[in-house]
């Protein structure tokens, strides 16, 4: 291969990777801080939250209802705007999706329930 071939190859490569760059994903960096809203259980029932994420991509969330309060812990997975919350196990726990305002909402059931849920960055 010649050096200008070689030359205009690498900088197709560039542009390539610059132009994908553009469409940037979400990083877990994005998303470490401490959220508050109301996010639906397994049953449904919309319930007090609390999130809280490390730069490391660790989450630890508080969730309060009737029957008393629940937390869970493990990493978080970003796939866009696609973030994945996995247990302990490697298990997925929630899946939530960050909007355009930059909030995480829950989609349930293939919509988001009335009043309901949604976190906010404190």
């Amino acid at each position: 291969m010649s050096i200008l071939r070689y030359g205009t190859a690498l900088i197709m490569g560039a542009l390539t990777l610059t132009t994908s760059m553009t469409t940037m994903a979400t990083e877990v960096s994005d998303l470490e801080g401490r959220w508050r809203g109301r996010i639906c259980t397994a049953e449904g029932i919309p319930t007090k939250t609390n999130l809280s994420i490390d730069k490391y991509g660790c989450y630890v969330i508080f969730q309060t209802d009737l029957n008393g309060a629940a937390q869970a812990t493990g990493t978080v997975g970003v796939e866009g705007k696609k973030v994945t919350f996995y247990d302990n196990h490697k298990v997925p726990y929630m899946i939530l999706q960050l909007s355009d305002e930059g909030q995480l909402v829950q989609d349930v059931r293939g919509k988001i329930p009335e009043n309901c849920c949604f976190l906010k960055k404190r």
